[in-house]
């Protein structure tokens, strides 16, 4: 059995201790775990993301989740031109540097999802899970040809749709 590597969106660890799922969804996250061959993985961006959780609590428990996960490595998509801002050499002086994938993926993406995408392509994942319907999964499948240039590989899912592709392909 091929290993599937799955990106988790900051969404899908952020709801679980709200038990803000709907019962299909909740049912597809039990499906993936129980598929196996399965690996999850997010970054540092879902970090960050969790850190400016404002209830103490709940922020403790999405660091506990978010602790349990692999992590990709962290990819530097936007340098600053001011002296300092850059690593010696990453920018011209008195300029900044933007990697040309965030770049392109902003053109469709909000510049948060479009760097945990960056995160995935690079990490090889081979799926972006999120809840994320309308900034996310409608505007992959609007800008379908596009998105597929930039993410070669990666499938943008949601839990219900992901189980079903897996499961479709092990048959």
């Amino acid at each position: 059995m091929e290993e599937v590597t799955i990106y988790l969106d900051t969404n899908i660890l952020s709801r679980i201790p709200d038990l803000r799922v709907s019962e299909s969804t909740a049912s597809a996250l039990s499906a993936l775990v129980n598929l196996g061959g399965i690996k999850f993985v997010t970054s540092q961006k879902t970090r960050n993301e969790i850190l400016r959780t404002k209830n103490a609590s709940r922020g403790s428990i999405l660091q506990f989740i978010y602790a349990l996960i692999e992590k990709v490595p962290m990819q530097t998509v936007y340098f600053s031109g001011c002296v300092g801002g850059a690593p010696l050499g990453a920018t011209p002086l008195g300029g900044d540097w933007t990697d040309p994938l965030w770049a392109d993926l902003k053109t469709i993406f909000d510049p948060d999802d479009a760097e945990h995408i960056v995160h995935a392509i690079r990490s090889n994942c081979d799926y972006f899970l999120t809840l994320d319907e309308k900034t996310i999964l409608d505007r992959a499948k609007f800008n379908q040809d596009a998105v597929g240039k930039m993410s070669g590989r990666l499938k943008y899912v949601s839990p219900e749709e992901l189980v079903a592709m897996i499961k479709n392909k092990r048959a």
